[in-house]
């Protein structure tokens, strides 16, 4: 299997924009259908999101969601930071995708525009290739 992963800085034409995200939105496609458990995680280093949103981020409320076709909504995922500062979600499969500040509904969003850190970049990266080898091992595995 094969994934075809894309970077955007707003969301596709159809797709609402996420309020409060952290200016990302990574599309992941596969070239098959497969059942699968997948893991994507991106690194959290809080000073460095406050420099490029130009605001404070509670990385507590952050969280993973991913744009439901069917619904035309983004969709929250469980999520959870590790000891190493990884924002983490499971999951079952691959669609546009964000990590999102979840606020109270007395907070209003920041509309600041800002560019894709690279780093943000080179992490994205490496969570895919984290991922697409899960997934090939599990896929390999299966046909065994």
């Amino acid at each position: 299997m094969n994934l075809t992963i894309n970077m955007y800085r707003s969301p596709l034409q159809g797709e609402q924009v996420m309020e409060r995200t952290l200016n990302f939105y990574m599309g992941i496609e596969p070239n098959a259908e497969v059942q699968l458990r997948a893991q994507i995680r991106v690194h959290i280093n809080q000073t460095q999101l406050r420099q490029e949103l130009n605001r404070e981020v509670n990385v507590s409320r952050l969280t993973w969601t991913y744009w439901n076709r069917t619904r035309n909504q983004w969709e929250p995922v469980e999520s959870y930071m590790d000891q190493n500062g990884y924002l983490i979600c499971n999951t079952n499969h691959f669609s546009l995708w964000t990590v999102a500040e979840i606020a109270d509904t007395t907070t209003s969003a920041d509309n600041s525009e800002g560019g894709i850190p690279a780093e943000y970049i080179y992490i994205g990266i490496i969570a895919i290739a984290v991922i697409a080898v899960a997934v090939g091992a599990f896929a390999y595995k299966r046909r065994k």
